[in-house]
């Protein structure tokens, strides 16, 4: 499950520990983006950029190879595809 709340994301993680993320949305950009930063390393990471697309309550996120920029909604090119449903709280 991820939450988003304010200018943060906090999901839970393979190993089962929770994790926060700044995030900041680029609407400009074709795919648009969502940057985010480990809240926890501001200081020793870069931001990375993955893929979004919202369609009502279906949110797809695209994370691609580290180092690397999606450039469309898809798994392709090892890419990894996020579907999630909004669920109402």
């Amino acid at each position: 499950m991820y939450v988003f709340k304010e200018d943060k994301i906090t999901f839970t993680d393979e190993t089962g520990k929770e994790v926060n993320y700044f995030f900041k949305l680029d609407t400009n950009s074709n795919p648009k983006l969502i940057i985010i930063q480990p809240e926890e390393m501001l200081s020793d990471s870069k931001p990375v950029s993955v893929a979004y697309e919202l369609d009502r309550d279906l949110l797809k996120i695209v994370v691609a190879p580290t180092g690397l920029i999606p450039l469309e909604i898809s798994d392709k090119n090892n890419q990894e595809l996020i579907i999630c449903k909004r669920k109402s709280l």
